[in-house]
């Protein structure tokens, strides 16, 4: 019986999953690949499966229908990946003040309400649209899950839920749940009123998984050099267009050793100095190698004195002389270039509010202002060429 509405909801859970891959897609800034299938059913016990290790898990309610229907479950790396955008800082960042103990998961469950806010927006919209206009869900207590433990269920219901397995960009992929006790279930196909067969909740399955593959596949066999043509068109600006989003940082205190091991890590010849979350300053790889003495590397590593070795306990914020000004997220162009004019620096570091939000490099801003100028010749030959014809025709019918 669950298993045949687990199928009968198929016609809901098909543009929920498809308005969640948009969520992330626009949350992230980066090509998502999502795929869902049918996960288990039956009474709390038996959702083991899904209840992964510290994940992170929204209550939600359906007004007037039942008060723990419905709950989002998402595992620990996703929600670390997407809370981490709106936290404002790399992935990588999160990662390692978590494991420094200066932020926690009830920190990232903070910004992990607003996601699970904003997927509860997504499926009410479902439901409103599809379903009934009066089915209102409202979001209640979030939660951090334990591995195995299905306390925050109601052991007296039964409950079916669906799986998703959301893959972004490069080799970061994790899953998340939606669970669903039967008593919603009944409510909204009792309102849908469809019958759907197992087969064709299978080869819709099918169809989407080979759409999102298709989709990655067009996406990895583009040019590196892309035009935002919609954007242009639109005559609109965005500082994400030209900002690396995948840099080193470093927090107050390092020393400039690791900050110097962390640039070479990036492969980059710049580090984001933080204090908790705030933006401090950006230091250069001169900056930092004017903090370290040069007997501490090859080839002159041999000659090497306890007061050179001691240069790698130096404190990275020592060397911070430049005044970098950050230049605001919500930037026009012209502001970015006047900014990068006014100040001798070939890196640009973007802020919402005193939050590192990434880097402009001269490398991207050249790319892009290249770019941008093809785009001008290349409408200005096409209308040209236009008027030439035009003007041609009309010689030949005189």
């Amino acid at each position: 019986m669950q298993e045949e509405k687990i199928n009968k909801l198929g016609p809901i859970m098909r543009p929920l999953f498809k308005n969640v891959k948009s969520l992330f897609k626009e949350l992230i800034q980066s090509e998502v690949v999502l795929s869902f299938r049918k996960g288990p059913a039956g009474k709390p016990e038996e959702l083991s499966s899904i209840l992964w290790d510290k994940a992170f898990g929204c209550k939600v309610s359906a007004e007037g229908i039942t008060e723990d229907g419905l709950f989002l479950l998402m595992q620990k790396d996703g929600g670390i990946i997407l809370s981490g955008k709106l936290l404002v800082l790399p992935q990588s960042n999160i990662e390692e003040l978590l494991k420094r103990d200066k932020i926690d998961d009830e920190s990232i469950l903070d910004a992990q309400k607003e996601i699970f806010n904003m997927m509860v927006g997504k499926l009410n919209d479902i439901l409103m649209e599809k379903v009934n206009k009066k089915m209102h869900l409202i979001m209640g207590e979030n939660f951090i899950v334990n591995s195995g433990d299905p306390s925050f269920f109601s052991s007296d219901k039964e409950y079916l839920s669906y799986v998703a397995n959301v893959k972004i960009a490069g080799p970061v992929s994790f899953s998340l749940a939606i669970v669903m006790s039967e008593e919603l279930a009944d409510a909204i196909l009792k309102d849908l009123g469809v019958e759907i067969e197992e087969e064709e909740m299978e080869e819709m399955e099918k169809e989407v998984t080979v759409k999102e593959e298709e989709e990655e596949k067009e996406e990895e066999e583009r040019p590196v050099i892309k035009i935002p043509e919609v954007k242009r068109e639109k005559g609109e600006f965005h500082v994400e267009d030209i900002m690396e989003e995948d840099f080193p940082v470093v927090q107050i205190g390092t020393t400039v050793w690791d900050a110097f091991l962390k640039m070479k890590e990036y492969n980059k010849d710049f580090i984001i100095l933080v204090d908790g979350l705030k933006f401090i300053g950006l230091l250069t790889m001169a900056d930092i190698r004017r903090g370290l003495s040069p007997f501490i590397e090859e080839p002159f590593k041999e000659y090497c004195r306890e007061q050179d070795v001691i240069t790698k306990s130096f404190k990275v914020e020592w060397f911070l002389e430049k005044d970098v000004k950050p230049v605001p997220y919500e930037s026009s162009l012209e502001e970015v270039l006047q900014i990068y004019l006014n100040q001798d620096s070939p890196y640009l570091p973007v802020c919402k509010g005193s939050r590192i939000m990434g880097v402009i490099t001269h490398k991207k801003l050249i790319q892009f202002l290249t770019e941008l100028l093809f785009d001008m010749l290349r409408d200005k030959l096409i209308a040209d060429s236009s008027s030439k014809i035009s003007s041609d025709e009309a010689r030949a019918q005189a």
